[in-house]
């Protein structure tokens, strides 16, 4: 028997959440109220796409998706067995809005 988890995170809240990291970075400043931690969680993968360079918003997105399925395959203590034994396939998508697909860009 196999089954499939889905867990999706909305294309929406990343591509603000990216937005406003990239934008309290520049800034050096943090923005107000409860947003911070969600630019803590996708600051390092900002950071990364600012070195770069190009499309700044796009490579932070993938690069976020891509930090976040290396987490999940060794979150510990039942992820990374079950990755590690094949009883699980962890990976990573961007889901587009204007066409309804996802783009599968991290899978381990």
């Amino acid at each position: 028997m196999r089954a499939t988890l889905t867990v999706c995170r909305g294309v929406t809240i990343s591509s603000m959440s990216a937005r406003l990291t990239l934008k309290a970075i520049k800034d050096d400043k943090p923005p107000p109220g409860h947003i911070p931690s969600l630019v803590d969680a996708i600051a390092p993968a900002a950071k990364a796409a600012m070195q770069q360079g190009g499309n700044v918003l796009d490579k932070a997105i993938r690069q976020n998706v891509v930090d976040n399925v290396a987490k999940l395959k060794s979150a510990a203590p039942i992820l990374n067995a079950a990755a590690e034994q094949g009883k699980i396939k962890v990976v990573g998508g961007i889901y587009r809005l204007t066409t309804g697909t996802v783009d599968l860009i991290a899978q381990g």
